[in-house]
């Protein structure tokens, strides 16, 4: 596989994970919540592993 190869899966896996998490924003509509502008997609795409880590930990985490 090249270089461009494993950029594209990188970021097709950063497009489903962001794309999921629009859904479930749009899904749990909760009070207080703002619209998602372009700079917080882009960085949900290109740091979308930091993003699922901080996501599972709080999803897990008690309150």
């Amino acid at each position: 596989m090249t270089t461009i190869n494993y950029i594209a899966i990188y970021m097709l896996c950063g497009i489903i994970f962001s794309a999921g998490f629009e859904y479930l924003m749009k899904k749990f509509d909760t009070p207080g919540r703002e619209d998602t502008n372009n700079w917080q997609r882009f960085f949900w795409i290109t740091a979308w592993p930091y993003c699922m880590i901080k996501f599972i930990i709080g999803y897990n985490s008690k309150d």
